[in-house]
């Protein structure tokens, strides 16, 4: 009898995992509050819904009899994800380390419970309570919403008249009406991981140190090119490795991807955790990034281990190599012209060029977060620097113009 699947979200970021259910003869139950998404034309039975509605999946789960439930990419689902499957008996990490996975000020303290560096923080949910814990941190500060991802409603904040500015459109994107208070460390480099827990166990799988967009109060990634975990040869890249496995394994992560995000304090000489997450990276980071770079496909590992199977005879074992994305920003006005995109896949090295998010006659607002970024142009290479190459290339031959609001004809921000 066939395997039924409950896959929470049919976005780009869960098509892999869809696809390999597909390709096993699995019947799939996909849910999504948005019609118009790649995953839902693999889909046996559909739903429109909010997946974050935890009752909802699990009357969902119930009504059509689930042998797993599972998400990949949309942190929004990993706490309803380990909801339901808790519930049914279902193979899952349970939603109270879910939850430590999610809310980012329970990540904090539970990082701190373990001895682990992080920024010196504090949960507020009025602005009186902000004001008071900016002045206890000390300016600058950093005031993000507990509660969400891809740094939405995040803002670097140098005192009480900018804290006044930005508190509401921080406060917006919290479910929970939550907003941490943090230290901001200026002088950083930024790494990320990305590894596979099996049995409590943790596998580094890849690193990156992430090139970020020159943006004025956005904390936006314009790049992150990953090379395998076993090629890390600095001192503090493998400080980080051996960090997100006491991280993992601490917040007792019994299987599935995990998500590192790391700060390496130059003034200080020290690594603090920036957030960690149980999914695995967007941007086709876990679904083609991962296996390109270390010949992994953690995307099966996930599906196989949501469906119980022991899969994992042997230790996980990494092919050397390099991938990672290139994202870009446009000008705000109006998008005039696109020259060579049909090309870029041409170009040895590029894997894939992701440009259904920009069109002729499109409407670029102002540059606030991971969502604003367009693209990705995904390359590999032997090793970092091959992939830099690779994307001097690309560089060079995309072009594509916006007419702004003062009629300035501009192109493209990597």
């Amino acid at each position: 009898m066939s395997k039924k699947v409950m896959i929470l979200g049919a976005g780009i970021g869960q098509l892999r995992i869809i696809e390999i259910c597909k390709e096993a003869g699995y019947e799939t139950v996909i849910v999504s509050r948005e019609r118009e998404q790649p995953g839902f034309k693999y889909a046996d039975h559909f739903y429109l819904h909010d997946v974050t509605d935890h009752e909802a999946m699990l009357k969902i789960a119930q009504a059509e009899r689930v042998d797993a439930i599972l998400s990949d990419q949309l942190d929004a689902a990993v706490w309803p994800v380990a909801y339901v499957a808790e519930k049914l008996g279902l193979p899952g990490i349970g939603s109270d380390t879910a939850f430590k996975f999610t809310n980012k000020l329970k990540m904090r303290k539970e990082a701190q419970r373990l001895g682990i560096n992080v920024p010196q923080f504090c949960g507020v949910s009025s602005r009186q309570e902000a004001l008071e814990a900016a002045q206890t941190i000390g300016y600058p500060v950093i005031i993000k919403p507990a509660d969400n991802s891809a740094s939405r409603g995040v803002y670097p904040v140098n005192n009480e008249a900018e804290l006044e500015k930005y508190f509401d459109a921080s406060m917006a994107y919290s479910p929970t009406h939550q907003l941490m208070v943090e230290q901001y460390i200026i002088e950083k480099e930024e790494y990320c991981l990305q590894s596979f827990c099996h049995d409590y166990k943790n596998t580094n799988l890849v690193i990156a140190r992430r090139d970020m967009f020159d943006i004025p109060n956005t904390f936006i990634p314009s790049a992150t090119v990953f090379f395998d975990a076993d090629s890390a040869q600095a001192e503090i890249e493998r400080e980080i490795l051996a960090l997100h496995n006491r991280v993992v394994t601490g917040f007792g992560l019994k299987f599935g991807m995990a998500q590192g995000e790391y700060y390496y304090d130059k003034k200080s000489n020290k690594v603090y955790l920036g957030e960690i997450a149980a999914r695995g990276g967007a941007v086709f980071i876990s679904s083609d990034i991962i296996p390109l770079a270390c010949g992994v496909d953690s995307s099966k590992l996930l599906v196989e281990y949501a469906l119980g199977m022991p899969c994992l005879s042997e230790p996980i074992r990494l092919r050397s190599g390099a991938a990672g994305y290139f994202c870009f920003m446009l000008p705000r006005g109006t998008v005039i012209g696109i020259k060579n995109a049909d090309k870029i896949e041409n170009i040895t090295g590029v894997y894939l060029s992701f440009l259904e998010n920009v069109s002729i006659g499109m409407e670029i607002g102002e540059a606030r977060d991971k969502t604003s970024r367009k693209g990705p142009v995904v390359v590999y290479g032997r090793c970092k620097e091959d992939c830099y190459a690779v994307m001097d290339e690309v560089k060079q031959i995309l072009q594509i113009e916006v007419r702004t609001p003062a009629g300035e004809i501009k192109g493209i921000q990597w």
